[in-house]
């Protein structure tokens, strides 16, 4: 029994070991990029990874260009981020490289480091600023800054976000006509075209022109073929020969300064920090942007990541930061740029069906053998080819569709977006950030918030029953107290169904409602759900869903839509409420079938019809058209009839589905009744049912009430004509058609109430 006892105890003490080596195992290293995950996924990993150091050679080499930095340097990045990062980082399917976003920083840094105007001496002292920005992230890692990316209003990081775009573009035009700007400003870099346009190459000139026509024109392209070579790698294979037909590839001086500048010996690239200048006001200010920007950057790009993984993995976002940090300080010591988690080249590979952190470390792999193996033709490599995909990429960043996108948000979305990158353009970073959240918090106060609620959370979080909370907000719901938010979320337990009650809440602002707009995906995954409610007397700022918000104290001002549909109401004695309604948990089940989620719903018109309440408002729901979230608003009907059941069904006018029905249920069709078959598509999840109650008073019914659409879920009958919204002056036509249907349910009822037992007590909110 004694040894017993103590076999028990020393097999105990062997597990808590193991546990506890495991522990520490995940802590410092990536549980990611371990054997197991290798075995399982090396065939996906591999290759997504070849396609991703495809795109990464000709990233990485003109990020560091436009950044003043050897082509190499890049490369350097690339290749620490792969083999050394891949084991300590914290996230499952990112790719670790040169960060674009940076560009600008790190130019500004290398021409304020300058002995006149040469550049070249500059960059061992802007390396040893990086070195010093790595440990500052490694601090921000231990005093777990990994939410920093929380903390900004979404708006200001879009405008920071546009303004390196616009700076990326302006710099790499001038390299694109074959001229090195001497500029270092926005305005000097936009006042000096003119002479770059005079003193251009044209050769180069028409080289950068094609390539940079090959990447906006494959964007475009929808061809399967472009999925799989991606356009950074047709402009090179292009750019080449383009080159070597101009004489570029000649001996002559004159000629290389429009090639890609990459030593004979791959290891000779090798520049260490000069730490002389580092005591200095120049180089406290670069070291806070460099480990600031890159952070946030990393942090974002990170998030974006996982919202696209297919297993949806959670990033250990502090971990990362720890990670990144480590390997900027190491790059700093060989010559390195900074690095993050790249966006782009993470979302490429995903899309190519990486499971692992494996995919980074096999990119880096490919990435090396490219270089060692092809460095002759890598030196073939015309500058305005790199170039051309920066001016793209900074397109991309400052896009007119980022001005619209947030326009739509809000007009004071759209103020800090403008004001964060007008002073990032001619000032620098730090200022423009904050001058974006000083921007926001000033529209908040101008809203009715008070200053102190700003920054401290005022939240109760209470339980109702198992797995059923209701967080009550006070005073303001924003960007800058999120976090304390946060932290409630984080104590429930998965499967947990929370309620948001913003009734005492002044402000609720956008960044906040994206938030919450995240953590309900990932809290939907495990079977949980949350709900807003408190928001029916709050004006929302725009129709955008994720619109800010604050508490009304004044009468809502009425569009002409609205008092059209206010006129109407009153004709038919109905109610009428302008109001955006959140908590609609009584459409939620509808139009799933076609990828449609309804988030909100406005102008309602409400009354009763032979004891049914019947309401008739705008939906505002959001779709996937083409691999993309969009929005729109459609006018509906609906009612809740309970005098018999119902079975379920989905009718629509066969081909003119507005799109794209995607229903599990095959098309039920009667041959005694051509016309109706041939006409409508009639689904649901049983047939016998339908088939019963779609007898020839309601085929007939359908027959001559052409074009409505109708779904009844539960006995909730959910009707629409098309997914637009009817005028005014035609919202006869929807709540005509929908009395007489309950007319003709109510006809029924003598021949369905017997045969059907009493239907549930279904819990829906009217």
């Amino acid at each position: 029994m004694i040894a017993q006892i103590n076999e028990e105890l020393i097999f105990e003490a062997e597990e808590h070991d193991s546990v506890k080596r495991n522990y520490w195992f995940n802590k410092i290293l990536n549980p990611a990029a371990n054997l197991s995950s290798l075995k399982s996924n090396v065939s996906q990993d591999l290759i997504a990874a070849f396609v991703v150091s495809l795109i990464a050679l000709p990233l990485s080499m003109g990020i560091a260009i436009a950044s003043g930095f050897p082509a190499v340097s890049g490369i350097y990045t690339a290749l620490i981020g792969s083999f050394f990062i891949t084991f300590i980082a914290g996230t499952h399917v990112d790719i670790k490289g040169p960060a674009s976003g940076l560009c600008v920083i790190l130019l500004g840094a290398v021409h304020a480091f300058s002995i006149h105007g040469n550049l070249h001496t500059a960059y061992p002292f802007v390396l040893a600023c990086m070195f010093v920005a790595g440990i500052v992230q490694i601090l921000f890692a231990f005093l777990r800054f990994g939410a920093l990316g929380d903390s900004f209003p979404a708006s200001a990081v879009l405008g920071m976000m546009a303004s390196f775009g616009i700076t990326i573009a302006l710099k790499q035009i001038h390299l694109l006509l074959g001229v090195i700007p001497t500029g270092k400003s926005t305005i000097d870099l936009i006042l000096e075209i003119p002479r770059s346009i005079q003193n251009m190459n044209i050769a180069v000139t028409c080289i950068g022109i094609v390539c940079l026509i090959i990447m906006f024109g494959m964007s475009h392209l929808k061809y399967k073929w472009t999925h799989y070579i991606p356009a950074p790698l047709i402009v090179i294979i292009i750019a080449i020969p383009l080159g070597i037909y101009a004489g570029l590839n000649q001996s002559t001086d004159s000629a290389k300064q429009y090639l890609v500048a990459l030593p004979e010996n791959f290891l000779a690239g090798i520049t260490f920090p000069d730490f002389s200048q580092l005591i200095s006001f120049t180089s406290l200010q670069y070291i806070i942007m460099i480990a600031l920007a890159g952070s946030l950057e990393s942090l974002l790009s990170s998030k974006a990541i996982e919202m696209a993984d297919p297993e949806k993995r959670k990033s250990r976002l502090n971990k990362d930061l720890f990670a990144i940090g480590a390997g900027n300080s190491l790059l700093a010591l060989i010559g390195g740029l900074p690095m993050i988690s790249d966006a782009k080249r993470g979302l490429i590979n995903v899309s190519y069906g990486a499971k692992t952190s494996w995919s980074n470390f096999f990119h880096g792999v490919f990435l090396l053998l490219i270089v060692v193996g092809g460095g002759s033709i890598i030196r073939l490599i015309p500058q305005t080819a790199l170039a051309a995909i920066m001016i793209y990429l900074g397109y991309k960043l400052a896009s007119p569709k980022q001005f619209s996108k947030t326009y739509t948000i809000g007009f004071e979305q759209l103020v800090v977006f403008l004001i964060t990158m007008l002073v990032c353009l001619f000032s620098n970073l730090l200022w423009g950030i904050l001058a974006g959240i000083i921007t926001e918090i000033a529209l908040h106060l101008y809203y009715g918030a008070n200053i102190k609620s700003l920054f401290k959370t005022k939240a109760e979080l209470e339980q109702k029953e198992v797995n059923q909370y209701v967080l009550h907000l006070y005073d303001a719901a924003v960007f800058s107290n999120y976090t304390g938010v946060k932290k409630h979320l984080l104590k429930l337990p998965e499967y947990s169904n929370v309620t948001f009650d913003f009734s005492k809440t002044k402000i609720v602002d956008h960044t906040f409602l994206e938030h919450l707009y995240y953590h309900e995906e990932n809290i939907q995954r495990k079977g949980g759900q949350i709900n807003l409610t408190g928001l029916d007397y709050h004006q929302h700022l725009s129709d955008h869903p994720l619109a800010s918000k604050r508490m009304l104290d004044t009468p809502v001002i009425l569009k002409p839509r609205q008092e059209d549909l206010k006129k109407y109401a009153f004709k038919i004695a109905y109610d009428f409420d302008p109001r955006i309604v959140t908590n609609i948990s009584k459409l939620s089940p509808f139009l799933h079938s076609k990828n449609i989620h309804i988030r909100m719903q406005e102008n309602v018109i409400k009354g009763t019809y032979k004891g049914f309440i019947l309401e008739i408002g705008d939906s505002i729901m959001h779709y996937e058209n083409a691999g993309r979230t969009q929005e729109r608003k459609m006018t509906n009907a609906f009612f809740y009839f309970d005098t018999f059941k119902i079975p379920d069904f989905y009718i629509e006018p066969d081909a003119f589905d507005d799109h794209g029905h995607q229903s599990e249920y095959r098309d039920i069709n009667f041959d005694e009744y051509d016309a109706f078959s041939y006409y409508y598509m009639l689904t649901g999840p049983d047939e016998t049912s339908i088939r019963n109650f779609f007898e020839e008073p309601v085929i007939r019914f359908f027959e001559k009430n052409k074009g409505f659409r109708i779904e009844c879920i539960n006995n909730n009958l959910f009707l629409y004509k098309k997914a637009r919204r009817i005028k005014p002056e035609q919202m006869d036509i929807l709540t005509d058609f929908t009395k007489h249907l309950i007319d003709l349910l109510l006809s029924l009822t003598h021949r369905y109430a017997d045969k059907n037992k009493p239907i549930e007590n279904i819990h829906i909110n009217l």
